[in-house]
Parts: C-alpha cells; structure tokens; sequence
C-alpha cells in the first residue's frame, strides 16, 4: 500500500503587511534559521486580486516570478528554464524576462512526454487531469525542479506549488514533502511576498 502524502494545513495568522498579504507568525522561527522541512507540510499563503477583467493572469505571474526569485537550486543557474505544460489558463502572462538582478525567466512549452528531458528548473502544470499530472511528477522524481500545478487545489499531484483560485484572492499551498524530495530550496521569506514586487 503507497503511503499517502502528508497533508496537514497550516492556518495563515491575522497578521497583514502593508500590502494586505497575510504573513504567519511561523515566519519569525523559519527567518530564524528553522528549516522549511521542519515546518508543517502543507503552508498557505495568500495575494489580493486586482481590479482587472480577467485578474487571475498578472496575479499568477507575480506569485510565480515571487517563488522564483526566493527558490535557490542546486545548480544555482541565472537563467531559469520554465516549462509550460499543457494548456494553461492563467499563464498568459507569465513570460521571458528579467525578475531580478541575478534571475531571468525563460519560458517555453513543452508536452507532458517531452517534459523530463526539456532541462527545466520550474514545470508549470496547466489544466492536466491527476493522472497526467502525477505522471509528469513521477517523471521529474530526482531531477531538481520545482513544480507548480495550476489544476490541483487539493495538492494531490505531488506538486511543490499548488494553486488555488479563490473568489478573492489567488493563494498557494506548499507541499513541502515533494519540495524537499525535488532539492529545489524556499527562502521562508516567499512568505511574506508583496512586500517586494521582484516583476
């Protein structure tokens, strides 16, 4: 019997910043040196929408580049492979460009056969069904890439990022079982994104 992922949640504190992003007292301790792979398993976080008619799109496109910008590989590249796989819905805008002094996106599209070998560092999963989702996950085991899925709010894909579309707001739940077998590291700092606008 497959042991099932952990999945317990932790609840987001009342604490906002100026940018009205809910910040967690957890990360006064993860700031302190804790580690990430001591934390809960499961971390949501949450980004206000705009007021533009399709509002989805930019927010993706921040909290994706934000995650980059905090996430360190083993390799350390400057130029940061994302793969778009399948169609996606909200990644229009996520696109090449620099989002930091030492980062620079480049994105491309690849198909869910063709994505293990695409030498990517970020798989972005579109409106893939479980079974094909789980497949490009089982496929990337080992390989240091971190995965964000935009078509499994319940984080059952065994992806890093998980995305989740509220009426309100755009949040993300971070497995960081899967983040830590990937090798793929989070500055804890991700959390307090909005502060900084790194697009």
């Amino acid at each position: 019997m497959v042991a099932k992922p952990r999945e317990r949640r932790l609840d987001v504190g009342k604490i906002y910043n100026g940018f009205g992003i809910r910040v967690h007292p957890l990360l006064i301790n993860l700031a302190a040196g804790a580690s990430l792979a001591n934390a809960a398993p499961l971390t949501e976080v949450g980004l206000p929408l705009g007021n533009e008619a399709e509002p989805y799109s930019p927010v993706v496109a921040k909290l994706v580049s934000s995650i980059i910008v905090y996430s360190t590989w083993p390799q350390k590249p400057s130029k940061i492979d994302v793969c778009l796989v399948g169609p996606a819905e909200f990644a229009d805008r996520l696109v090449s460009k620099r989002i930091s002094g030492e980062k620079t996106l480049s994105v491309k599209k690849v198909s869910i056969s063709t994505v293990a070998a695409s030498g990517c560092n970020v798989a972005y999963l579109g409106r893939l069904s479980m079974q094909e989702q789980r497949a490009v996950t089982a496929g990337l085991k080992g390989q240091p890439v971190l995965v964000i899925a935009e078509n499994d709010p319940a984080c059952r894909s065994n992806a890093s990022i998980c995305l989740l579309f509220q009426a309100d707001s755009l949040s993300f739940r971070m497995n960081l079982d899967a983040l830590s077998r990937s090798g793929v590291r989070i500055d804890p700092r991700v959390l307090r994104m909005g502060e900084q606008d790194p697009a």
